[in-house]
């Protein structure tokens, strides 16, 4: 069944790979090359008679009270003297000189920070807005940039929380944001859908599931029954070994558990896409804890051979131990893995496959 699950997420996987291939081969459609910000460059190389090539616009720092700042490093380069004194006789040439879109200036060491005149501004950034509509903003300045993005990445077998939600649509936003910049964006939903609690859940569902109220509300009878574990479990503390070693022979491939397991994926993804498409939400891959199962064992052997990984002889724990922060486990006394050891085979299968730029976590 787990190859069953590694089959489908390496189908997505190669579908993404050719359509980032294809999409870095292409030609964005640039449209960000803003009306206002050119004209507001122009008229700082008339006042400061200065070529605009030298003039790179930037956001200053929220403790900066400007609209833009100048870096004069570059320039200060080719003039060969000192950046700070070329800002201090930009920001005086500045306040004395009247322009049509330059209210004022101040020298911060390097940096020029100038004030907007935002009434001859503002009406030029809402024309191109009202022009550009959705495209405004839209760049390359990332083009031939990969970045993985992994957003939502709810519980199977429970209900679509609050807190999914909120990583759902921040994540879109961000992956919108990237798109519209030049980034080939890969979207990954990193299901929580493996580890002890579904030992818990297969022990709770043999044993006191209502077939008729699964058959009508899944989600709610499984959410139930969990709820119901850990209340049996502090009258029955034992029921907790047994969920144990459920997950024991689940980790280890037993077939019946395996298919108890894949139905509640099966009917989980079924609920979340649900909600994904009212959000307007479409993922790349859905590479969940499970897909990663099969790679914990390399994580700990590859930390084990790099002498940063040790097995505890009176325990078989095996743990990380590194100078200056806290050790963790990798593997359990019981021989189970855990979500951080699932969570370094992703973070290295997504280097190794994906080769991006940048990587964004949004919990």
């Amino acid at each position: 069944m787990l190859e069953l699950v590694k089959k489908v997420g390496d189908k997505a996987i190669e579908k993404t790979k050719k359509r980032i291939a294809k999409e870095l081969l292409s030609k964005k459609e640039v449209v960000f090359d803003s009306y206002a910000i050119a004209k507001i460059k122009e008229n700082l190389s008339e006042v400061l008679a200065v070529d605009k090539n030298y003039l790179s616009l930037e956001i200053p720092p929220a403790h900066i009270e400007a609209d833009l700042s100048v870096p004069l490093f570059d320039l200060a380069k080719e003039l060969k003297t000192n950046p700070k004194k070329i800002a201090e006789e930009m920001a005086t040439k500045i306040n004395e000189t009247k322009s049509d879109f330059l209210e004022s200036a101040q020298a911060l060491g390097a940096y020029l920070n100038i004030n907007l005149k935002k009434q001859k501004v503002y009406p030029l950034i809402l024309k191109e807005v009202s022009k550009l509509k959705y495209k405004f903003g839209q760049s390359d300045v990332n083009k031939n940039k990969i970045a993985v993005i992994d957003y939502s990445g709810p519980n199977i077998a429970k209900p679509f929380g609050v807190g999914h939600l909120r990583s759902t649509i921040i994540g879109q936003a961000l992956v919108n944001i990237y798109e519209s910049t030049g980034f080939c964006v890969v979207k990954d939903n990193h299901l929580g859908d493996w580890g002890t609690q579904f030992g818990k859940l297969i022990y709770a569902y043999n044993n006191w599931a209502d077939k008729e109220k699964f058959k009508e509300n899944p989600i709610e009878e499984l959410n139930n029954l969990y709820v119901r574990f850990h209340r049996e479990a502090e009258q029955n503390p034992s029921i907790e070994d047994e969920a144990r070693k459920i997950f024991q022979k689940l980790e280890a491939g037993d077939e019946k558990l395996l298919k108890i397991w894949s139905k509640f994926e099966k009917i989980s993804v079924a609920e979340f896409n649900k909600v994904y498409k009212k959000l307007g939400v479409k993922f790349d891959t859905y590479l969940g804890e499970s897909y990663f199962a099969g790679e914990a064992e390399k994580i700990i052997q590859e930390a084990m051979d790099n002498k940063i990984a040790f097995e505890d002889s009176a325990t078989g724990a095996i743990a990380v131990e590194l100078g200056g922060m806290p050790s963790f486990l990798l593997r359990k006394q019981d021989g189970s893995t855990l979500y951080i050891t699932r969570d370094l085979a992703t973070f290295k299968f997504r280097v190794e496959t994906f080769n991006p730029a940048e990587i964004l976590y949004v919990v």
